[in-house]
């Protein structure tokens, strides 16, 4: 029995002006399991944003399935109730502290008014804002500010979040600690849905994927088995001198050894025909997984841009 809590099933969106129409989704198909992290990956204008706001109740799909926890287009009371979206750049109320500003929107959440007091002290602590929740928010650098965002949006414990580039924009001590907050929740079972175009944070983070390009997928499922079926050979051979055009493209390694990689065994065989012409000679092959940006630029057939 599936577990999705979210589900799209050939689903198009098209907007139309009195000149043209856009079609920015096209056929998408993909879905996330409760406690996924999932991450929707393309680059800007890929479609991103649209499946989000599909999927949460702002737009109506033009065509196709979308089931959202198990109901087909559910209202937007519910879809509220049950789950919390992030943006890029949290609006926040930066003349109050960070526990007004949860108070406000615990409120807002219809968290419980006897509960509201305890439950913001335990998501501060969380966030790591404790010593800073009586501080304005107009002190608090970029990365509290969007891990006070967060705050808010899990305060009423939804069963989804969504969130839009929650990384971006951050200096690398910020990245981690809202990554490794993001680790923390999904290992307390939440469900994350993460925009981004930051490929290492989400090869870092997710569980699963899709790939969004022009406004179709071009890839979607578990994380390892979309970069396992994908892996590289790490090829490391010794050579009399330096490499000539026909291995073009190695590169030096330990112990006075070259690398390379192939991406099979025919292409490794054809490559150890090239050493041994050279006078060298292979010292180790090894399957090695491809990197999520690798497999990102193959997926889109954007080899020439890269």
């Amino acid at each position: 029995m599936s577990d999705a809590v979210i589900q799209l099933r050939g689903v198009s969106k098209r907007f139309a002006t009195r000149r043209a129409e856009t079609l920015a989704l096209d056929d998408v198909s993909f879905e996330v399991q409760r406690g996924d992290v999932f991450g929707l990956l393309g680059a800007n204008g890929a479609g991103k944003t649209t499946a989000m706001r599909c999927i949460l109740g702002l737009t109506h799909i033009s065509g196709g399935s979308l089931q959202v926890l198990g109901r087909e287009r559910p209202s937007r009371h519910e879809l509220f109730a049950r789950t919390a979206y992030l943006p890029e750049e949290p609006q926040l109320f930066i003349g109050a502290t960070g526990r007004e500003h949860l108070a406000y929107f615990g409120r807002l959440s219809a968290v419980d008014g006897v509960r509201l007091p305890a439950r913001i002290d335990e998501t501060l602590t969380l966030v790591e804002l404790g010593d800073a929740a009586d501080r304005r928010i107009g002190t608090y650098s970029k990365g509290m500010k969007q891990r006070l965002g967060i705050a808010a949006a899990i305060l009423a414990e939804p069963e989804i979040i969504f969130l839009d580039e929650p990384t971006r924009g951050l200096d690398p001590l910020g990245r981690k600690r809202v990554r490794d907050l993001l680790a923390k929740l999904a290992a307390g079972g939440a469900t994350l849905f993460i925009n981004s175009h930051l490929l290492g944070e989400v090869e870092r983070l997710c569980n699963r994927v899709g790939i969004l390009d022009n406004g179709r997928v071009r890839a979607a499922g578990k994380l390892a088995d979309l970069l396992g079926e994908n892996s590289l050979l790490a090829v490391r051979f010794a050579l009399p001198g330096e490499p000539g055009q026909e291995l073009a493209g190695a590169e030096r390694a330990d112990g006075g050894l070259w690398k390379t990689t192939v991406p099979d065994t025919a292409a490794l065989a054809a490559l150890s025909e090239k050493i041994a012409a050279a006078g060298g000679r292979v010292v180790s092959a090894q399957a090695e997984r491809i990197a999520l940006e690798d497999y990102f630029i193959r997926a889109i057939g954007r080899e020439e841009q890269a």
